[in-house]
This record gives structure tokens, C-alpha cells and sequence, in this order.
């Protein structure tokens, strides 16, 4: 984590992780021109993945409180951190 004089450490993670969910989205289309056989076998696993504690289309339309996905997801991170 970093610190900022304007935002706490929370809403840096919270601002990264929202931007990296699209980047990973936006790199769908050079890989199935490079695997086109993986992602087809695989693009629900990759977006559940991408969109752990929330669901893509909720987040494409907007309907999903991206404040309380952004909290599943980092329970289940920590339940992760754990379990290992």
C-alpha cells in the first residue's frame, strides 16, 4: 500500500481495484485472438475470477454497490490469506 496526503490507504486500494478489473477486461480480445480455444473453455472462470465478490453484468449496468463488492472481495482475500 501507499500513503497519500489526500487518500487514505483504503480508497487508493479501492480506486486501483476498480480500475483493474476493466484493464483486465480490455485484454480479452488479444487473447482470444492468441488462444481463442482457452477463452472459450474458460471466459466464465475469467470474469468470475476478474469479478470475484460481485458479478460482471451487475457491474457493466451499473447496479451493483461497488463499495460493498470492493468489501466481499477483500474478505474473501483475507479468508484466502488465511486458509494458506
Amino acid at each position: 500500500m501507499v500513503r497519500s496526503e489526500h487518500l487514505d490507504a483504503e480508497e487508493i486500494e479501492f480506486m486501483r481495484w476498480r480500475a483493474e478489473r476493466w484493464i483486465k477486461i480490455r485484454h480479452i480480445g488479444s487473447v482470444l485472438r492468441h488462444s481463442p480455444g482457452f477463452v472459450l473453455r474458460n471466459w466464465r472462470q475469467m470474469l468470475a475470477h476478474t469479478f470475484r465478490g460481485g458479478s460482471f453484468w451487475a457491474s457493466l449496468l451499473g447496479i451493483a454497490d461497488e463499495r460493498r463488492v470492493f468489501g466481499r472481495y477483500r474478505e474473501l482475500r483475507k479468508a484466502e490469506r488465511t486458509h494458506v
